[in-house]
């Protein structure tokens, strides 16, 4: 049998910063409380139902893929939130595989359009009228 969730030590074996990611994009709430002893983080408050809510088929999302390996995608994905946190990229949050995740993809490149065009430098045929401004001047014959 293939175990498809993740094990608590595995996730605190992460960088901080790479938990905290990983939470976020996947939409995963802190439940539990964080215990430390000794300067040595025994629970970071995510449980392990917490856990559950990385699940292959939003790993498959995340990564567009369709491998079937738990821990491959898993690692894959810590690689690829590590890339992101180091080159200060943001990812979606993926609440469900499918439509909902595919549509903020849409929308997110939508919006880059539209700016883009606003922003766009102006050609001939397209220029705006020059506003005018102050009071106008008197001919001097």
């Amino acid at each position: 049998m293939i175990n498809n969730f993740l094990a608590r030590a595995v996730w605190l074996s992460l960088k901080t910063e790479t938990r905290a990611e990983i939470a976020r994009i996947f939409g995963i709430k802190r439940s539990g409380t964080t215990e430390v002893i000794n300067d040595i983080v025994i629970t970071d408050g995510f449980t392990d139902k917490d856990l559950s809510g990385i699940t292959l088929p939003k790993l498959q999302v995340f990564l567009n893929s369709t491998e079937s390996d738990f821990y491959k995608l898993f690692k894959e994905a810590v690689v690829m939130v590590e890339n992101m946190l180091r080159d200060g990229l943001v990812h979606f949050p993926i609440t469900e595989p499918g439509e909902g995740y595919l549509d903020l993809i849409k929308q997110n490149e939508q919006s880059i359009k539209e700016n883009e065009s606003q922003n766009a430098p102006q050609t001939e045929g397209n220029k705006p009228e020059a506003k005018r401004r102050g009071r106008k001047a008197k001919k001097i014959r």
